[in-house]
């Protein structure tokens, strides 16, 4: 009997470790579809625009001069929203539940406002950088532009 357990529990032992290791290797290869699924295009959405508007090198330039006052504006606004939320649920925190302040909530509206007007403004300064055909592109990218944004948002906080 000790025969064909300690058999069974190599046989085993040897199926989990060429999983394991088949696993390693999916996972390292980032090239592999698993990565395509969540990020079609790698690079993100800055990559995608300059691929398929077949950006100059003097765009860019300009392009990622835009991006990354883009990106920091969205970190700023991020960054206040959180802290917004948190104050407008510390409500909950405490035994005697008070109704949320409107002027918390209004800040918050304030700020997702901001977010839309501060994206909104790039992809315009985006789209003066282009030529005329880039242009008439770009219109018909733009919500492919979108998608992308989305797709590269950060994750929600896990749930605890």
């Amino acid at each position: 009997m000790k025969t064909s357990s300690s058999k069974f529990w190599r046989s085993l032992s040897f199926i989990l470790i060429v999983i394991n290791v088949g696993i390693l290797i999916l996972l390292l290869n980032q090239s592999s579809p698993i990565f395509k699924l969540r990020h079609p295009h790698e690079g993100g959405p800055g990559k995608f625009i300059v691929e398929k508007l077949k950006l100059n090198t003097e765009q860019i330039d300009q392009f990622e001069i835009l991006k990354k006052s883009h990106q920091k504006s969205m970190r700023d606004l991020n960054q206040e929203g959180k802290y917004l939320r948190e104050v407008y649920f510390s409500g909950l925190k405490s035994n005697h539940v008070n109704h949320p302040s409107d002027s918390v909530l209004n800040l918050i509206l304030e700020n997702q406002k901001q977010k839309e007007q501060v994206t909104f403004n790039h992809f315009r300064e985006v789209k003066n950088i282009c030529n005329e055909t880039q242009k008439i592109k770009f219109d018909t990218i733009l919500n492919e532009i979108l998608a992308q944004l989305k797709s590269f948002a950060p994750p929600p906080p896990p749930q605890r």
